[in-house]
Formats: structure tokens, sequence, C-alpha cells
């Protein structure tokens, strides 16, 4: 870069948006998938709400707001998760986790 516009103009064109020049198909159009982060008789812990409603966001490629995640879990009365059931919950997440950045970056999962 020789100059501040040569450098300016490589920003400019680093900053275009990438889907300028291509045909805007209804067909094509991905819904927004959301997940359920709260269920009804489940209160929401104090401290979730207090840092959710500062506005804090997740830096990532998709810079979304924290929201509150707060679920049932009953299992017939059991309770709390043994080790071997919190092992496969956490493992059976970390797949999922994995697949969603898989299909971020353009990977197919």
């Amino acid at each position: 870069m020789s100059s501040d516009q040569d450098y300016a103009a490589f920003l400019d064109k680093a900053n275009e948006d990438p889907a300028k020049g291509v045909a805007a198909s209804g067909a094509g159009k991905k819904k927004r998938v959301e997940f359920r982060t709260t269920e009804e008789g489940v209160t929401v812990p104090a401290v979730l709400i207090r840092v959710c409603s500062r506005g804090a966001f997740y830096v990532s490629d998709a810079d979304e707001p924290f929201k509150p995640v707060a679920l049932a879990w009953d299992e017939a009365g059991k309770g709390l998760p043994d080790e071997g059931e919190f092992f496969s919950l956490f493992f059976l997440v970390c797949v999922i986790l994995c697949c969603f950045v898989r299909r971020l970056s353009g990977w197919v999962c």
C-alpha cells in the first residue's frame, strides 16, 4: 500500500456487501432459526437478567446479544443428571455446536 488513498480503497472493497450483484430469490432464502431459551414456569436467575439487560454481546461473526437460558429439568422426578448422563448431554451439545460452527463456515456436518 503506497498511500492512504490506496489503503482506504482497500478497506472499502473489503467492507463491500458480499451479496452485492447476486439476484435475490424468495425460494433460496433461509429462515432464521430461533432456539427456545426459557420455558413457562421456570424462573430465570436474577444474575442472568442483569447481564442480559446490560446489552452485552458475544463477539463473533454473528454478534448476537446474550439471552438468558432457563429450561426445566425433570426427567420423571429423577432430579439432576448423574456423571454419565451429564457427559452424554455435554457431548451432544458439543457435537451440535461443532455442526453449527461448521455450517456457518460453509462445511457440511
